[in-house]
Formats: C-alpha cells, sequence, structure tokens
C-alpha cells in the first residue's frame, strides 16, 4: 500500500471512527510522557535522563499497535494532496478531527490552582511551619518583586518563607531542583 492509498483510506474515515483513535492516541502519548517523568525522577540525578527517553516511546508503541491517529503522522498526507490523489478538504477535515482528538486524548491528569495568600496567610495562622529546607534558595527578581533568600536546614517558616519556598526553583547561580517542577 502505498502512501497515496493510506491517505485516502484515512481521509475516507468517518467523524467517529477517526476521532476515537486519535483520541486514544493522544491518551497513550500522555501515558508515555507521565511514564518518563515518573523515570525521570525515581532515577535522578544519575541516569534519570536515559531512564525518561527509554520510558517514553512505551507510548509511541501502544499508537501503533492498536493503529492510532497522530496528528504529526498525518501531516504526510499533505503529499497526497500534491500529487492530486486526495482532495484538500478530506484533508483539513482529517487534521482537524485527529488534531482535536489528540488535544482531548492528552488532558493533563490534574492540576491544582493555589491561592498564595491564602497559603500565606494559613501558614501564619497556624503559627508557621517546620521545614527541613532541601537546599541554600537563593533568588533575586525585581520585576516581580521577589526576593527568597533562605539557607538550607530545618527551621520553622512563617506564611511569607513557606510561600517563597514554594516558589523557589532555581537560583540567580542556576542551582536549583535537578528536574525543576518535577524535582521540588
Amino acid at each position: 500500500m502505498n502512501y497515496n492509498e493510506i491517505a485516502l483510506k484515512k481521509g475516507g474515515l468517518p467523524f467517529r471512527k477517526s476521532f476515537a483513535a486519535a483520541f486514544f492516541a493522544g491518551m497513550f502519548i500522555a501515558f508515555g510522557a507521565l511514564c518518563s517523568q515518573i523515570a525521570s525522577v525515581e532515577f535522578a540525578p544519575v541516569g534519570g535522563k536515559f531512564a525518561a527517553a527509554a520510558v517514553f516511546p512505551i507510548g509511541l508503541i501502544m499508537v501503533v499497535l492498536v493503529g492510532a491517529e497522530l496528528f504529526t503522522g498525518n501531516s504526510l498526507m499533505a503529499y497526497s494532496v500534491y500529487d492530486r490523489a486526495l482532495g484538500k478538504g478530506a484533508l483539513l477535515k482529517n487534521w482537524g478531527v485527529v488534531y482535536l482528538g489528540n488535544l482531548v486524548g492528552f488532558t493533563p491528569d490534574c492540576y491544582a490552582v493555589v491561592n498564595l495568600r491564602a497559603v500565606e496567610k494559613l501558614v501564619d495562622c497556624i503559627g508557621g511551619v517546620y521545614y527541613n529546607v532541601p537546599r541554600e534558595m537563593h533568588y533575586d527578581d525585581d520585576s516581580q518583586n521577589l526576593h527568597i533568600h533562605i539557607n538550607q536546614g530545618p527551621q520553622y517558616l512563617n506564611g511569607e518563607n513557606a510561600v517563597k519556598v514554594m516558589r523557589f526553583r532555581v537560583g540567580n547561580d542556576n542551582s536549583g531542583y535537578y528536574n525543576g517542577d518535577l524535582g521540588r
């Protein structure tokens, strides 16, 4: 089967089949990405990047085994339009359905919206929190009026400093958490 025949087959799929295949592809890629993130943290700092790279293809393998539809692969259908084997309308319909299906299938597992002022007030309300600060935290950003200077080690944090610990990612000297937000 040449690429024009494949493009015609994909371009002629009913909406439900095309969307379902795209949805599962997005879900499989999300699964591979989640496994990759977990592996990078579990094996950090030695071997974290290798573990993440070794695990991510699980999602791609599942896409291939099930025959799911990824937008990146379907973008090659443009060659069939160039060869005049597939109409532009069929191509755009397929791209739209597959893109939407991939997007819906790749929804985040969860997210949280945190009101930092509320956290600060809550911590102050309970008299502070005892926390073993894992590293030196020194960061200055005048544009945000954010200045973090907290030493490493066990200590009581008031609300303001607890929020600063929550916000810290990378210091002025590029020191910080190995895997950014995942490392935190």
